[in-house]
């Protein structure tokens, strides 16, 4: 029988392996479009050590309307917003209180250039987007100098897509598309660049890839990393954006699946 095999015997299961191989039925069932985030998603996040990661649930707007920056950084890696929705309902539905901000293409979350998180090794970068709409070309997350350097997430630069761009040390586009995006729902949203290869996750699944040997970042001090529109401020974002997070690593498909 079955549970006669050690490896189907619930008492000998790995339950992170077990935990991980649900989620990939459970994305495949459902094709890949509907997932929920974990709910202590913040504190597996953490474990994976990122650099920057906002939870933008700031409770109030302060005077200055920072973006406090959770990860390893610290508060060298604080934002600040411009003209956003505070306290929208979070990805997070099973923890309470969980919120988001709204963008509603007038504005974004900024954080001013460092090179810790400019630099050419392997990244990954990744959010909770909710877009209000599809077919227009917005831009969810960037740090990019355009035609020069760096990277950048678009909804919709390939119809009803998902794009993940980097640019190359020839100052060459690399983009790849995958995924569906539906307005009004939730999409975990993951890009990593590992040192040759360009990847792109849509819900914890790999839609997309393709050769990148080298990656060009940004050296311009003036370019911020924005979040709800692209660096120079156009392709300005219409939804919602939660738990954004840079890791100065490539995470594995493990690491992204289990979140």
């Amino acid at each position: 029988m079955l549970t006669n095999n050690p490896t189907m015997n619930p008492s000998n299961r790995n339950p992170i392996m077990y935990s991980v191989a649900r989620r990939v039925l459970a994305a495949l069932a459902l094709g890949a479009v509907v997932i929920t985030a974990k709910a202590d998603y913040p504190g597996g996040v953490l474990a994976a050590g990122p650099l920057l990661y906002y939870r933008l649930n700031e409770p109030v707007t302060p005077f200055f309307d920072v973006a406090t920056n959770s990860g390893s950084l610290g508060a060298a890696g604080n934002g600040s917003y411009s003209d956003v929705m505070h306290l929208a309902p979070g990805a997070i539905v099973s923890q309470p209180g969980d919120a988001a901000v709204n963008f509603t293409t007038s504005g974004d979350m900024s954080v001013p250039f460092q090179s810790v998180f400019n630099n050419a090794a392997p990244f990954s970068f990744e959010f909770w987007a909710q877009p209000a709409d599809s077919g227009t070309t917005r831009c969810v997350a960037s740090s990019i100098k355009v035609g020069n350097s760096g990277w950048l997430f678009y909804n919709s630069f390939t119809a009803g897509k998902w794009t993940f761009r980097v640019i190359n040390s020839a100052s060459a586009n690399l983009n790849v598309t995958g995924g569906t995006v539906t307005p009004g729902a939730w999409h975990y949203i993951v890009g990593v660049w590992d040192g040759s290869t360009n990847r792109l996750y849509v819900n914890g699944i790999q839609v997309a890839s393709g050769p990148a040997p080298t990656f060009l970042p940004v050296s311009d001090t003036t370019v911020p990393l924005t979040v709800g529109g692209r660096s120079d401020g156009s392709f300005l974002f219409n939804g919602s954006v939660d738990e954004p997070a840079f890791y100065s690593n490539a995470l594995s498909p493990s690491q992204i699946l289990a979140h």
